[in-house]
């Protein structure tokens, strides 16, 4: 079982929309500038270009639950390279660390090898001199999928989400992504720039996404009250899986293991009103949200018929009030999607 690797702080292989990532072979000395037209000598030092940003599991911007957010600096993605011939012959296997680049140099980051697992030191590394193309697998974050991973790999491993994921930020180490190329392998380039070598990189997130909004009725609890802010919010009751069967080659994931874990929304001392929580796809039916309001009352919320699916976003806006709880939900596959409504009165 691999564990989730805690950093601080990301087609349709998992059935969601795809945003590129650029991964350009150039000198390992390039950072804030990647000249289109230099020479190529057939290095795979990998440089990106984001300019499309990543959507990213975030509460750094908590209102639109994290659009528009990239890789953080210094994030660690696993990358697993292999060759299509001589069975699978693995050439890399690793990680590689984003670094920032100065912002409007047409530039914002890229990726460099590390020269060991321990210091940000980039190396330079070549596509194979017998000419043979490369399949491309990467995921985020580093140490979820333990190497190498080539085609034929196929033996699911397990990835564990969080449990607790009710203070600030506390779903990112959760928020698991695989990138591969639009068509696995990739030829060795025949292009002589290093516009010509471009390589993209497509990422999914795996898992699903439950944001819960919490706001008072104005009829005893108005939307920022003390009750409110100081309230917790849990998924689940001790039935929810938290671990996802990942097939290494594929990205595609599902819930496993015993239904036991109850997932954190928001902590009491979380004063945010939107929160959200990752977790691996698994049937939502029945399965309840929970507001425990500063005084100690608590209000229950009962989920209707539901699959959460990967990387699909389920949206629950809870009203509450000191007599009654309404919920509006939505679902959507992270850009756009349709609603369904419900609501219950305690």
């Amino acid at each position: 079982m691999i564990q989730n690797h805690h950093m601080k702080n990301l087609a349709a292989l998992c059935g969601v929309a795809l945003v590129s990532m650029v991964f350009y072979a150039c000198s390992s000395d390039d950072t804030a500038t990647t000249p289109t037209d230099a020479p190529w000598d057939g290095r795979i030092v990998l440089s990106s270009n984001l300019s499309d940003n990543i959507t990213r599991a975030t509460t750094e911007l908590p209102v639109v639950q994290g659009t528009g957010k990239t890789f953080p600096v210094g994030t660690n993605v696993d990358l697993f390279l292999s060759e299509p011939t001589n069975d699978n012959t693995p050439s890399y296997t690793g990680a590689v660390n984003y670094l920032q680049a100065t912002a409007g140099t047409g530039n914002v980051g890229n990726f460099s090898f590390f020269s060991d697992q321990a210091r940000n030191t980039g190396v330079t590394r070549y596509w194979p001199a017998s000419g043979n193309g490369l399949y491309f697998y990467a995921y985020y974050p580093a140490g979820a999928i333990t190497g190498p991973v080539t085609s034929s790999t196929t033996t699911p491993q397990t990835f564990t989400c969080t449990a607790d994921q009710g203070a600030a930020d506390g779903a990112l180490t959760s928020d698991l992504l695989f990138g591969v190329p639009a068509s696995n392998p990739v030829d060795r380039p025949t292009g002589n720039t290093l516009a010509a070598t471009a390589v993209n990189l497509n990422f999914t997130h795996c898992l699903s996404k439950v944001v819960i909004i919490i706001q008072g009725d104005g009829n005893g609890l108005a939307v920022a009250d003390a009750q409110l802010t100081g309230a917790t919010v849990a998924l689940g009751n001790a039935d929810m899986q938290n671990q996802a069967s990942v097939v290494p080659s594929t990205g595609v994931a599902t819930g496993t293991g015993t239904a036991n874990a109850t997932f954190t929304v928001k902590a009491a001392g979380n004063t945010a009103l939107t929160n959200y929580c990752i977790i691996p796809p698994q049937v939502l039916t029945g399965k309840t949200i929970t507001v425990t309001l500063a005084n100690g009352g608590s209000k229950t919320y009962e989920i209707p018929t539901l699959t959460a699916a990967a990387g699909t976003v389920y949206t629950f806006t809870i009203t509450v009030g000191l007599k009654s709880l309404s919920v509006t939900s939505t679902i959507a596959d992270w850009t756009a999607g349709v609603s369904t409504n419900g609501s219950i009165n305690i």
